[in-house]
């Protein structure tokens, strides 16, 4: 994508029963990619950066560390 640039995005939470805060949407199944559709503010997802419409290049195994895009102008 011309003008996206890639960012690191760590959630990490201590509590296992605190929700990481945002929903996902797409995915290969349905042929688009993975994004972010909403991301609580105040939550872990978002105090760490993550915002609507963020696209996701990797996941890992590791619950605690995600990646994505992030596109100019939308957000």
């Amino acid at each position: 994508m011309a003008g996206s640039e890639i960012t690191v995005c760590k959630l990490r939470r201590y509590d296992t029963g605190q929700p990481w805060g945002f929903k996902m949407q797409g995915g290969s199944e349905v042929g688009i990619p993975l994004q972010v559709a909403e991301v609580s503010p105040k939550s872990v997802a978002g105090k760490a950066g993550l915002q609507d419409g963020d696209l996701f290049a990797t996941l890992t195994k590791l619950t605690s560390l995600t990646s994505h895009i992030n596109t100019p102008g939308t957000r």
